[in-house]
């Protein structure tokens, strides 16, 4: 009771509390009250109309993606100990070799195997916050962050599976939260007076995305007329072998398939929105992305997201609306970092 008996306020002159209060609840049910700091994806089954209660895994597992977009809302309400206790989680649960288990049971028990690698970042970004937001109290998250760091870079940058668990590539939603949490490694590694380290961290950044186009978009596109030039949800390629990195060639294979369909498609014509992650970590995109938002495709429309994201084409040049930046020197250069509580991440050079 006293973890979540709190009330967290709305700013002023919201009228919406109710579903201010509902959402806030709802996240913090989803703690376990046996293992502090451990907040499953979801209470619910995935196609629960068609398995039983007794069905195991599930959502009723960690995923520390999940875990870290749950608690980084709670750090927008004023809730500084809800993700304290899950940055403490993530640190006793990660590997000896820096990496996280594709999901855990709620005692740190590995379930799947495999290996995502945005998972690895997104705990890094969690104590950055908590760091900048004097949150940290007595815990120390260098040594999580330093193998976290080590993983992503000799493990990257190609993902053993995307976010939707199933493709290995050159993903544009990884890179981006990959690229992020690797500047704000670098800031640790600055704080604690080992610059060489920081120096080295932040050339693999530069090096990762100035290649982000390179992997991620392909310049054959057929989904809508005349726009030949987009990104693409993943770039296949194996972890131990990726000599071929061009975004036009590959085939991507959907698992979660109903049985009979398709399974195999050229990945120039697979899109996601998770190109928009790029956005939402503070990096403007190259390539237009608004055609690709609100598309009209062959047999159904389909909503990639909003024009009101705050990017915008003027004079043929990239640009941002409605987001608050701040200039600051890093590495010899000078970036644009969106200042919001939900990133540290890099932004284009200035």
């Amino acid at each position: 009771m006293e973890r979540t008996s709190k009330r967290f306020a709305l700013t002023a002159g919201s009228n919406n509390s109710k579903l201010f209060e509902r959402s806030v609840n709802l996240l913090l049910v989803h703690e376990d009250k046996t293992y502090p700091g451990d907040m499953i994806a979801s209470l619910s089954i995935p196609w629960g109309d068609e398995k039983s209660d007794d069905e195991l895994g599930g959502y009723h597992l960690v995923w520390t993606r999940d875990l870290v977009k749950c608690v980084s809302a709670l750090l927008t309400v004023g809730d500084f100990s809800t993700p304290l206790r899950a940055l403490i989680y993530l640190a006793v649960s990660q590997r000896e070799d820096g990496g996280f288990c594709q999901n855990f049971w709620i005692d740190g028990r590995p379930h799947w195997q495999g290996i995502q690698l945005d998972e690895v970042p997104f705990p890094i970004l969690l104590a950055w916050r908590l760091w900048k937001l004097g949150a940290l109290g007595n815990v120390d998250p260098y040594v999580m962050v330093r193998r976290a760091c080590g993983f992503l870079i000799r493990e990257g940058p190609v993902t053993a599976q995307d976010r939707w668990e199933e493709a290995s590539g050159y993903s544009p939603s990884t890179l981006a939260v990959h690229i992020a949490a690797l500047i704000c490694a670098a800031e640790f590694f600055t704080d604690r007076g080992d610059k060489s380290t920081a120096e080295f961290v932040r050339d693999y950044a530069d090096f990762l995305e100035s290649h982000v186009e390179r992997w991620t978009v392909t310049t054959q596109g057929t989904l809508v007329p005349r726009l030949t030039r987009h990104y693409i949800r993943i770039n296949p390629g194996d972890i131990d072998h990726c000599a071929d990195e061009d975004p036009n060639c590959g085939t991507v294979v959907l698992g979660n398939q109903r049985p009979g369909d398709r399974v195999e498609f050229p990945a120039k014509a697979i899109v996601d929105p998770g190109f928009r992650i790029l956005q939402i970590r503070g990096r403007l995109p190259r390539v237009s992305i608004s055609n690709l938002l609100t598309s009209d495709c062959p047999s159904r429309r389909q909503r990639f997201g909003s024009r009101s994201c705050g990017y915008t084409r003027i004079d043929g040049k990239a640009r941002t609306t409605n987001l608050n930046y701040r200039t600051v020197g890093t590495h010899r250069r000078t970036y644009e970092w969106r200042q919001t509580p939900s990133t540290g991440s890099r932004g284009r050079k200035v």
